[in-house]
């Protein structure tokens, strides 16, 4: 099967988008972001999407998962459609593809155990992975807390 889009993510603190089109990260996150303890409830935490579509892939919408270990927390369809104007850039050049950005916020997001969170963009039963954020427990050095309790 040829997949005719791809999809970048990031997690973070915060997003912001600015006046003059450029979007600030705050707080970006690796591939995993470390809590102190489980069960722990996070004020907020956001992700930057980036999906950019073939300009010749014929559909109408996307669809944005977001997904906290096999739970469906969240979702966004995304009208795939592009204004004339866009279409015909004023470089004179066809578009290289069809791009969306766009962020999600997830407030008061609760985390019981260890837990994969991933966003993944699906077109016409295509489904790829954006990006993924392991939430855990800040990792354990077994030397140093040997050497601290001697």
């Amino acid at each position: 099967m040829n997949i005719n889009f791809n999809c970048t993510s990031i997690f973070c603190d915060d997003v912001r988008y600015e006046l003059n089109g450029k979007v600030s990260l705050m707080g970006i996150y690796n591939d995993q972001m470390f809590v102190p303890d489980f069960p722990i409830t996070l004020p907020k935490v956001c992700a930057h999407f980036d999906l950019r579509v073939n300009p010749d892939f014929d559909c109408s919408e996307a669809t944005l998962i977001i997904m906290k270990g096999a739970e469906k927390i969240s979702s966004i369809t995304l009208a795939l459609s592009l204004a004339d104007d866009y279409a015909q850039p004023d470089h004179g050049k066809q578009i290289a593809y069809k791009h969306f950005i766009g962020g999600v916020e997830l407030p008061n997001i609760r985390f019981e155990e260890p837990t994969l969170m991933e966003i993944l963009a699906q077109i016409d039963k295509q489904v790829v992975v954006g990006g993924r954020l392991w939430v855990t427990t800040f990792p354990v050095n077994s030397e140093s807390e040997s050497a601290a309790l001697k």
